[in-house]
């Protein structure tokens, strides 16, 4: 059956809102004019990542994607979404309001470019070894979270064995 002729299906809204997520120099913001109730961050590179989130939101993420979210119905607009060492290259951003309506969202995919803000150029200039690259930097081989404590309960990891599946054969011949 087709999703279509569901009797009660709605078509996913879409606002025309647009936010914007930028990763550069070590720091994630986000930029909204509306209210934000939750992210999601797809990324590649390693980093170590520290959220910055205000009182009663959450960040959690693994090797290339990180959610943030609030359990308590709050919302965010400008923010400073985390700090990190390493590399975050973002490849893809969801953002919704407490509907669960998606927004338009864009995001910075940044080379590296010759701005000021990212060399220092106070230093007499007649040699390459005076430019001096102001952008955090620090060798990180496997991305890392430095989360707080949420206060949610701790779920014990177990692990699942695995049962091998039994074939009956009936036998018999050609």
């Amino acid at each position: 059956m087709k999703i279509a002729k569901l009797k009660n299906y709605k078509k996913p809204i879409r606002h025309n809102y647009k936010i914007h997520i930028s990763a550069d120099n070590g720091e994630c913001y986000l930029e909204s004019g509306v209210d934000v109730a939750g992210i999601q961050i797809k990324f590649n590179g390693p980093a170590e990542i520290t959220p910055q989130l205000p009182e009663g939101w959450i960040l959690q993420g693994n090797s290339n994607m990180i959610l943030i979210f609030s359990l308590e119905g709050k919302i965010i607009k400008n923010q400073l979404l985390f700090t990190y060492e390493g590399v975050v290259k973002i490849k893809d951003v969801v953002a919704c309001n407490k509907r669960g309506e998606r927004f338009r969202e864009t995001f910075n995919k940044r080379p590296l470019t010759w701005g000021t803000s990212n060399w220092d150029m106070s230093i007499e200039a007649d040699k390459w070894e005076n430019f001096k690259d102001k952008r955090k930097k620090g060798v990180v081989n496997k991305t890392s979270y430095n989360l707080p404590d949420y206060g949610l309960p701790k779920v014990e990891k177990t692990k699942i064995k695995k049962q091998k599946i039994r074939r009956r054969s009936t036998g018999g011949g050609y």
